[in-house]
């Protein structure tokens, strides 16, 4: 197998606090090999301004590339680079009312790779979402688009905590359906933290996705967004692992029977914030009823005519 081989950019400074995926003692050389191997790594740390590549320092592996300037200390940043050819585009109704309302995402492009080809795609280069479990491609996709259920009005948003500066803008801003700079903000102590979504009646859910801030975005790699039915039992636990603008999971088998929803902060020192949160499916009731016309299965594989064989004359 070939090794995959990332380009890197040095820095005066640090990664910042939390994120971090491996530390130990390392030569700077070994780090970096196991970095370009690692998804979630973004780039690696270490506490000196100079360094011999094949001497042993402590080196921190982190899941974010976002880095602070300090003179005693060195960032190094993968430069892994975007995707080509690849989009992630909402299923749209045709009725302008429900543009930002409808999905779910799926792939657009030649560059999308089939479902089971995300995370080797993603080791290559950069796909506009964290996406661990595939988009269906755009072209797959039948039928009406589902809904945000996450906008329903009757819905309730809570928070554990409230952090007390203006930046905190409630529970409600992370499911008013725009994708923008504000967000809630819990506390910094005290936790563990969560953001939690009671649903009004029952819901089906194809897909679950998630807008982070637009920055100090290593502050959400750990926290785990969960789906519980209406019985109190987990259905889904995903787990954020990297600092991305935006999380995409799809769910090969809908969610049945949700009745609520949460994203955990499991430190006890963590802060909760992100900008939005979108829930694509249906109310059960409308599932059960098979009224949903929605479809991301791919279509069949065109039959080739069976071979003709001559036989000698």
């Amino acid at each position: 197998v070939r090794r995959i081989v990332m380009e890197y950019s040095q820095h005066h400074g640090y990664l910042g606090v939390g994120a971090d995926l491996i530390n130990g003692s390392y030569t700077v050389s070994h780090a970096l090999k196991l970095c370009d191997e690692l998804i979630d790594c973004m780039g690696i740390t270490l506490a000196t301004t100079r360094f011999d590549p094949e001497q042993r320092y402590q080196v921190w592996l982190k899941a974010s590339h976002e880095w602070v300037p300090h003179h005693e200390h060195v960032a190094i940043v993968k430069l892994r680079p975007d995707c080509p050819q690849v989009k992630l585009v909402r299923m749209r109704d045709p009725s302008p009312e429900s543009q930002t309302r409808s999905g779910p995402y799926c792939c657009q492009g030649n560059g999308c790779p089939a479902l089971n080809r995300y995370p080797e795609r993603e080791l290559r280069c950069n796909m506009p979402a964290s996406v661990p479990l595939g988009v269906p491609q755009c072209a797959h996709l039948s039928g009406l688009p589902l809904l945000n259920v996450a906008l329903q009005k009757d819905n309730v948003a809570s928070v554990s905590s409230n952090y007390q500066e203006r930046e905190n803008r409630g529970a409600r801003i992370a499911i008013d359906g725009l994708i923008d700079a504000q967000y809630f903000h819990t506390s910094c102590h005290g936790g563990p933290q969560h953001w939690r979504l009671t649903f009004s009646t029952p819901m089906v859910l194809h897909q679950l996705v998630l807008h982070n801030r637009p920055d100090l975005r290593a502050r959400l790699v750990g926290a785990r967004l969960r789906a519980f039915h209406s019985n109190h039992t987990e259905l889904a636990s995903l787990r954020l692992g990297s600092a991305r603008s935006m999380y995409v999971w799809t769910l090969r088998s809908p969610l049945q029977y949700v009745g609520w929803m949460d994203v955990l902060m499991p430190t006890k020192d963590g802060c909760l914030h992100f900008t939005e949160l979108e829930a694509f499916g249906a109310p059960q009731a409308a599932f059960d009823a098979k009224t949903l016309t929605y479809s991301d299965v791919p279509p069949a594989d065109v039959a080739l005519p069976p071979t003709v064989h001559s036989s000698g004359g």
